[in-house]
Order: structure tokens, then sequence, then C-alpha cells
């Protein structure tokens, strides 16, 4: 927050936030961008990630917000139920 504030010489910023609209920082954002995957690809993906079971995932999961909370608040949403290629592709 305070290299934001000084805004020495940007002219923009990246924040990569997983809790960005639950946090103060959500207020310097002019634009925000949601990422998403189904269900089973992001219980899959922590799992493997975190070497962890898949109840600990759920729980993981669950205590998020509902997807339909960060799709309602993201200005682009960019759904990723693919591989790092075909994500990368829209780049």
């Amino acid at each position: 927050r305070e290299i934001i504030e000084k805004k020495d010489n940007f002219s923009a910023f990246v924040i990569d936030a997983a809790l960005l609209f639950e946090s103060e920082l959500y207020g310097y954002c002019n634009k925000t961008i949601v990422v998403c995957a189904d269900k089973d690809i992001r219980l899959k993906r922590i799992m493997q990630r975190d070497s962890i079971t898949q109840e600990e995932a759920l729980l993981r999961i669950n205590a998020q917000e509902n997807e339909q909370y960060y799709l309602s608040k993201g200005d682009i949403v960019i759904e990723n139920n693919g591989g790092e290629i075909s994500l990368a592709g829209l780049f």
C-alpha cells in the first residue's frame, strides 16, 4: 500500500492478491481481473500444489466466498479450466 500511495514514476500497478475484494487494496483498483475454474479442477490443483487431502482442499474452497461473488466484482473474467498452455494463449 505504501508503494502505491507514493506513485514514484509509476503509471500503473498490478496487485496479485487472493483476498483482494476482502482487503483494503480493492479500493486502489481501477480494473479487476478474476480468474476462475470449475470446482473439481480447483480441488485437484489445490491437492496437487499443497500435497493435501481432498477433505482439506474442500475446507479451503468452502471457506471462500462462492464463485458468483467474485464474478460479480471482476471487470474482466478469465476462465482457467485448461492447462497453463491454454491460459498463456490468451496473452
